[in-house]
């Protein structure tokens, strides 16, 4: 049930057909990565769930990046996450950790992406991000 309401919200009414795939791909591996979580006492870096869902995120920031941009930049979609630290404290915070901790704009991304699931407010960040 908790992994069936989770997925309706990531859901969008109107899709495109090339962001279709991503989202799917996206909407797989997050339900993939819930049933790790139900099932494992803590999910950590090394779960495969993790990176699956960590590589489809980072596919669907770069599109949205490059249409938010009309395909003039080639950015990593860190810029985006970056900029959700306007959005407030605890979204402030949780761009400032994974400064501190990421060498890459990629590492910060995932670093990004872990303390969304730690605080487990990755859904509403990410909604507020590809809103914005």
């Amino acid at each position: 049930r908790t992994e069936r309401t989770a997925m309706s919200s990531w859901r969008v009414a109107t899709l495109a057909a090339e962001d279709e795939p991503l989202l799917l791909e996206l909407q797989k591996s997050l339900q993939s990565l819930l049933r790790a979580a139900a099932t494992l006492h803590a999910l950590t870096e090394t779960a495969t769930e993790i990176d699956a869902f960590c590589n489809a995120l980072e596919l669907v920031l770069l599109h949205k990046f490059k249409t938010r941009q009309f395909y003039l930049f080639t950015v990593h979609p860190w810029a985006l996450i970056e900029h959700s630290e306007n959005y407030g404290e605890a979204e402030e915070e949780a761009v400032k950790l994974a400064r501190a901790v990421g060498s890459s704009d990629a590492a910060r991304l995932r670093a990004w992406t872990f303390v969304q699931l730690n605080q487990r407010s990755l859904q509403p960040s990410l909604k507020a991000v590809l809103e914005d």
